[in-house]
């Protein structure tokens, strides 16, 4: 694709360059994680405690990322729920701001 871009004769300069950097770049759709990590945050809303909250988190990544790799520490069950909480926060945050790309 870049070797056509660079012969073709329909771009202009700009354009071409445009194009070049559009095909260097990531183009992965990340607007499927984002949608999971706002569906994970609303645990913040629906759980009444910290432990609901961390469940209904863990509960929708899991639901949502566990065909795409994701696994739970072995160790969860043993982390505190302010671990927890920091851990999953910061897994949203990340599919968060992925998505806005």
């Amino acid at each position: 694709m870049k070797q056509l871009v660079d012969k073709t004769t329909a771009l202009s300069d700009t354009e071409k360059e445009y194009a070049r950097k559009w095909l260097e770049g990531d183009r992965t759709d990340w607007s499927y994680f984002k949608a999971v990590g706002m569906i994970a945050q609303l645990g913040e809303a629906f759980g009444k405690t910290e432990k609901e909250k961390n469940e209904w988190k863990a509960r929708m990544l899991k639901a949502g990322l566990k065909s795409k790799g994701l696994e739970m520490p072995s160790d969860w069950g043993t982390l505190s729920e302010k671990e927890k909480k920091r851990r999953l926060d910061m897994v949203i945050q990340t599919l968060q701001e992925k998505g806005k790309k």
